[in-house]
Parts: structure tokens; C-alpha cells; sequence
């Protein structure tokens, strides 16, 4: 099994400073991280170093919050895009497969 690299103070993780180290969740090895919305929370030091944690969770909930409003608008439809390059009915170009009931899509 190999060690893991350390986290040090000062280091930024996408959304996330580390103002301390030295922290343990359980067993495992943690960090105080400020985020850049001002709030403060320990993280595995994994999760920081592999990108699983990138912010204390206020981007999820602003990401929440713009699908909320693009979905309010009529003329807009939120849709999940798959990988699909085995399937060659629905698609557009390489690999991308539309939901029933679309026809085109567009990126803007």
C-alpha cells in the first residue's frame, strides 16, 4: 500500500483552502478547509486530493438552483445527455443519445 501525499496548509482544492491539518475522521487523515463562500469544515484529505470534495457543498446548491430556474422557463428543457456509441438510433454525432420525444439538441 503506498502513503499517501500530505495536504498542506495554504493549499487550494477547486472551491476549498486548507487553513489546518492534522484533523482525523475516525481513522483517517483530514483537513480544516475554509471554502469561498466563508464557510469552514473538515474533509478527508482523499477526498480533497482525488476531486471526490471541491467545495463545502454551496456549489451544489447553487447548481441545484440554476436547473431550477432554466427548468421555470417554457421554452427551456433540463435533459441528461448519455454515452450511448453502441446505439445508432436517437443519436447526434458520436456517442450522444437523445431522450424520447426530442428531436435535435443544442448547446448554448
Amino acid at each position: 500500500m503506498s502513503r499517501p501525499h500530505p495536504v498542506y496548509v495554504g493549499e487550494r482544492f477547486s472551491y476549498l483552502t486548507v487553513i489546518e491539518t492534522g484533523h482525523r475522521k475516525g481513522k483517517v487523515p483530514s483537513s480544516l478547509c475554509r471554502c469561498d463562500c466563508g464557510n469552514e469544515k473538515v474533509f478527508r484529505n482523499t477526498n480533497l486530493r482525488t476531486g471526490y470534495t471541491r467545495s463545502c457543498g454551496c456549489m451544489s446548491q447553487k447548481l441545484k438552483s440554476m436547473v431550477r430556474q432554466i427548468e421555470a422557463d417554457p421554452g427551456c428543457r433540463v435533459v441528461s445527455l448519455t454515452d450511448t456509441s453502441h446505439n445508432a438510433n436517437d443519436c447526434i454525432g458520436s456517442g450522444v443519445r437523445l431522450p424520447r420525444g426530442m428531436s435535435s439538441a443544442a448547446m448554448i
